[in-house]
């Protein structure tokens, strides 16, 4: 009963993984900033 292809599954779970790996960067990338700006950010 599953009109979608396959493909479809798979561009959806490879977008929300690429999605993810967005935002681990950009928390890393945030995270980076405050360990520079602020050395006390490391104690949290």
């Amino acid at each position: 009963m599953s009109s979608e292809h396959p493909k479809t599954g798979i561009l959806n779970v490879h977008r929300m993984y690429r999605i993810e790996i967005k935002k681990r960067r950009i928390k890393s990338t945030l995270d980076g900033l405050l360990i520079r700006v602020c050395p006390f950010a490391i104690c949290r």
